[in-house]
Order: structure tokens, then C-alpha cells, then sequence
């Protein structure tokens, strides 16, 4: 699970990305709230569907998360090549990082 958090969050840094909205069930929620910086949006709810709870979150991309999650692998300097960078295009400029434009 660490190793999808590592490149979500390489690549939001590349991409100027500060924030990513997300949700999981309870015990991911709390394990993720140990690792960084996250702040619930709204209750939990229930989904009819799959009969499960989830928690929607937002979670800070920066450095101090991406060390954190490192840690969490036992190999800080294990790194993820980010396979999405093409997606990148199809980010809204006014998303974008405003580095890219120096």
C-alpha cells in the first residue's frame, strides 16, 4: 500500500500538485493518519453497495509525506518512477504548479 502512496505523491510533487482528495475504510484511514498530515471530509459513510464504511479524506502532497511514507517501506531511499507522467498534459494549467511557468 506504501508503494502507491510513494508515487501518487512523487508525481503530485512533480506536478505541483499540493493536495489529494481520497477515501478508504477506517483502519487504512487511522494507519495513514499516524504517517502524515490528513484531515477527514465529512463522516464516514456507509456504501449500500459492498456493504462497507469509508472515510473521504484530503491529504497534503509535499516532502515531509513522501519521507514518511519512505520510511514506512524500510528503505527511505526506495523510489518509484512515476509511470503516469504523460497524464500530466491532461492536468488544468490552473491546477498546475506555477514553477512550471519560470
Amino acid at each position: 500500500m506504501w508503494r502507491i502512496g510513494i508515487g501518487v505523491n512523487e508525481y503530485g510533487l512533480a506536478a505541483g500538485v499540493n493536495h489529494i482528495a481520497w477515501y478508504t475504510g477506517p483502519s487504512f484511514y487511522a494507519t495513514i493518519k499516524r504517517v502524515m498530515q490528513i484531515e477527514p471530509l465529512g463522516l464516514p459513510r456507509h456504501d449500500e453497495n459492498d456493504d462497507e464504511t469509508y472515510i473521504a479524506a484530503l491529504s497534503r502532497v509535499d516532502e515531509a509525506s513522501l519521507a514518511a511514507m519512505r520510511a514506512r517501506l524500510n528503505d527511505p531511499q526506495e523510489h518509484i518512477t512515476f509511470a503516469l507522467a504523460p497524464i500530466f498534459n491532461f492536468i488544468p494549467e490552473s491546477l498546475r504548479s506555477n514553477q512550471e511557468a519560470a
